[in-house]
């Protein structure tokens, strides 16, 4: 799981304008298509020599790969491999703001997505665009909706407890300095633990042991209203190991 990659994607999306549960029904299916990584480069696993890569595995044999790349060549950069890129590709097929985009997805798939964006129901938003957009062979349904819940978590977790802030885009006027007093996604999660573990007084994140499962999720239902919504026990499995892998 990289956190970086994780905000940053977080934030583009919110620059972009999305609702909230367009944001973490994205977020849940590029957390799975991804691999955890949320690397725009990464490349599906396997002897392929012309692999599915990026956020949302675009396939060469196919699927969404070919209007991704004519969308590009209208890109500043042209690079297919950018975040920004893949997401605004996303995005303005999904709005129907890219017209061949959503021509491929298909109009009244767009629409159904974009009503379920517009609503509160982050598991239902997952699902449809799964579904109707990204169509995976192997859907993995019940990871989708269990990543997009744990973002929403941990996200929410890390912006209301003011310690480290969140990493945006690369801000190339930026100084090293600058950069360095921004933090980091993982160390906010951990001065959050730490804080509310009683360690007001301690000027560093935790390194010591890594907190267990139930630590964790006691911490954030404690002092952030953490309250799982999950109902299947594979889900239940997955959210302590994703928050614990965060301190690993």
């Amino acid at each position: 799981m990289n956190e970086q990659n994780l905000m940053a994607v977080y934030r583009y999306m919110q620059e972009r304008g999305l609702s909230d549960t367009a944001i973490y029904a994205m977020l849940g299916n590029i957390a799975v298509e991804s691999a955890y990584s949320f690397d725009p480069s990464i490349e599906q696993q396997g002897e392929r020599k012309d692999p599915a890569y990026g956020l949302f595995q675009f396939d060469p044999r196919g699927g969404l790969y070919q209007p991704y790349m004519d969308y590009v060549k209208t890109t500043e950069d042209q690079d297919p491999a950018s975040i920004k890129n893949q997401l605004d590709f996303m995005i303005d097929s999904v709005t129907g703001d890219y017209r061949p985009g959503a021509e491929y997805m298909g109009f009244g798939n767009v629409k159904k997505v974009n009503e379920a964006f517009q609503g509160d129901d982050v598991e239902e938003a997952t699902k449809l665009f799964s579904e109707k957009i990204l169509r995976p062979g192997k859907p993995h349904l019940d990871r989708r909706i269990a990543s997009a819940n744990t973002a929403r978590d941990l996200i929410s977790a890390n912006l209301a407890s003011g310690v480290g802030e969140v990493i945006a885009f690369e801000d190339p006027s930026q100084t090293a300095e600058e950069a360095g007093q921004r933090g980091s996604f993982l160390e906010g999660l951990r001065g959050l633990y730490q804080l509310f573990r009683g360690d007001e007084e301690a000027p560093e994140p935790v390194t010591q042991e890594m907190p267990t499962d139930e630590e964790i999720v006691n911490v954030l239902e404690e002092q952030n209203n953490f309250e799982p919504t999950i109902t299947e026990a594979d889900e239940l499995q997955a959210r302590p190991v994703y928050l614990r892998s965060l301190f690993q």
